[in-house]
């Protein structure tokens, strides 16, 4: 608290909130871009790219489990480059949800950056709340 957040914000993605396989998309996109901000910043070491590396499984028209809980813990990895890196999203109560049924669907991936470890925790923003306070 007696050091200032440093917030970066992260290009807006042309997916839909609405499809599972589009939320885990948005989430690769945001774990590609952690590691490489951090990366630059010299914090850690990006490893070198495998090539031929297998694709994560595809997840269209699946849905999480009730109550997400595979999204709320993450899995200790000491090969994880990135261990020590866990970055809050924040957003409405749809995205938060989304968020944590995307992480809850990959919870099975054999690594953290498949397994979107370091995209956590996931806040609700009261924006709307905001706006309708300044309407009234």
């Amino acid at each position: 608290m007696s050091e200032q957040s440093v917030i970066v914000p992260l290009p807006m993605q042309l997916k839909d909130e609405k499809k599972y396989s589009d939320v885990v998309d948005i989430l690769d996109y945001y774990e590609n871009e952690v590691e490489d901000i951090y990366a630059k910043a010299g914090v850690i070491k990006k490893p070198a790219k495998v090539p031929n590396a297998p694709q994560p499984a595809l997840i269209e028209g699946q849905s999480s489990l009730p109550d997400q809980p595979s999204a709320h813990f993450n899995k200790v990895d000491e090969n994880d480059h990135m261990k020590v890196i866990s970055v809050p999203f924040g957003g409405d109560q749809l995205t938060r949800v989304r968020f944590a049924g995307a992480k809850d669907l990959q919870a099975g991936s054999h690594t953290s950056k498949e397994r979107l470890d370091h995209c956590s925790p996931f806040v609700s923003e009261l924006f709307h709340t905001k706006m309708s306070y300044l309407q009234v």
